[in-house]
């Protein structure tokens, strides 16, 4: 799963890349990375359990 934001401030976009495998996200990086006009980029790995809830339904 891919979700995709725009944001105001240091960055421009925030893409949130969910995937089964770590090589998954690791190809979608490079992608990402590959596209003409992007500069630079940053990885934020989530850690799950750290707060907040994964579940889009909230009860």
């Amino acid at each position: 799963m891919i979700d995709v934001n725009g944001v105001l401030g240091k960055y421009d976009i925030i893409v949130k890349i969910t995937c089964e495998f770590p090589d998954e996200i690791d190809l979608a990086v490079r992608k990402i990375r590959s596209v003409s006009g992007v500069t630079s980029s940053y990885t934020m790995p989530a850690i799950y359990g750290q707060g907040g809830s994964i579940d889009k339904k909230h009860d």
